[in-house]
């Protein structure tokens, strides 16, 4: 048994037994008790909250939820368990991170998560507010070959595998805000951004990342002024796992639609998920705000809409406002 398995078997103990000594661990492990320390130090600095009390041993708090990389890749399915994981306390952006690892020639489905972004960021330069230990950060390399135009249908996609994983893992009715916003009761609690890297002369970009934040639990002190009437979390409390459940259960769905993502198989889920179909939006054109009603989505995931005067106008991008 190596030391990274030691650790690995000493949070699989701990959440066995409730409580268990270092002299228990060490017999079992035939490690000293000063490395059965350092495993439990080690697990502290993953962001596990372990107890040490003296003749009574260890005990994992409750509620402590890591997103722990030996948890994560269990839950992935088989053609995923290989990937190559990259797991960080703080980024500036996990994004940043896998275009790094993207230029260095990395496989496609190499992955970083972080427990903070210092400037995480959203479509159109907005930043998206990451504080330590309440949110899902990750970002992944994907290669598709897909014209650089169809790169929506990645974002539409992991919408889609988002609400999907919510919905499923947290018992929640997730919504999607065109183009790609996940909402839960009338607040964001998710945001995807995708950039590609395009090189001159060539249709297909050389790669996609593909950035994910979700709000998992309340931060501490609560959500900024700015964003506090608008924003939430999926779940109220902190839940042990639901990071590791939740990632794993949107990259489990991404991957198998990525597999054939010009067939769009997403599309009805998508459609049906949509709560600006039938409302009343605002869009910005020429330098103008217009008003509208948002009346469909094309099969390339743009968004129909008809102003007041009767005008059609089909949206491929851009931001809108939905009036209440």
């Amino acid at each position: 048994m190596g030391k990274g398995s030691l650790k690995e078997y000493v949070l699989k103990r701990l959440r066995e037994s409730g409580r268990i000594s270092g002299e228990k661990l060490a017999e079992e492990t035939g490690f000293s008790r000063t490395y059965i320390w350092k495993a439990v130090c080690a697990l502290r600095r993953d962001g596990y909250y372990i107890e040490a009390t003296q003749n009574c041993g260890y005990r994992l708090v409750e509620n402590t939820d890591v997103l722990a990389p030996e948890t994560l890749r269990k839950l992935l399915i088989p053609e995923l368990r290989a990937a190559q994981l990259e797991f960080f306390d703080a980024v500036d952006s996990t994004n940043n991170v896998c275009k790094k690892l993207a230029e260095s020639g990395c496989p496609e489905w190499t992955m970083a998560f972080a427990r903070e972004q210092t400037a995480g960021r959203g479509r159109n330069d907005h930043t998206f507010f990451s504080p330590p230990d309440t949110g899902l950060y990750m970002s992944a390399v994907l290669r598709p070959a897909i014209a650089a135009g169809d790169a929506v249908l990645l974002t539409a996609a992991a919408a889609v595998a988002v609400a999907k994983a919510l919905e499923k893992i947290c018992g929640v009715k997730a919504g999607i805000k065109w183009v790609n916003d996940i909402y839960i009761d009338g607040k964001k609690v998710c945001g995807i951004l995708a950039e590609a890297s395009l090189k001159p002369g060539k249709e297909c970009p050389e790669y996609v990342i593909l950035g994910i934040g979700i709000n998992v639990s309340p931060p501490k002190g609560g959500f900024p002024d700015e964003i506090k009437d608008t924003a939430a979390s999926v779940a109220k409390d902190v839940i042990t796992d639901l990071k590791s459940r939740v990632a794993a259960e949107v990259l489990n769905e991404l991957y198998s639609y990525c597999q054939c993502l010009s067939f769009k198989g997403y599309y009805k889920d998508y459609k049906k998920r949509c709560f600006v179909l039938k409302k009343r939006v605002t869009f910005e054109k020429d330098g103008e705000c217009v008003t509208a009603t948002a009346v469909g989505i094309t099969k390339d995931f743009e968004l129909i809409v008809r102003d007041d005067n009767g005008k059609r106008h089909v949206l491929n991008s851009g931001e809108i406002s939905v009036k209440t």
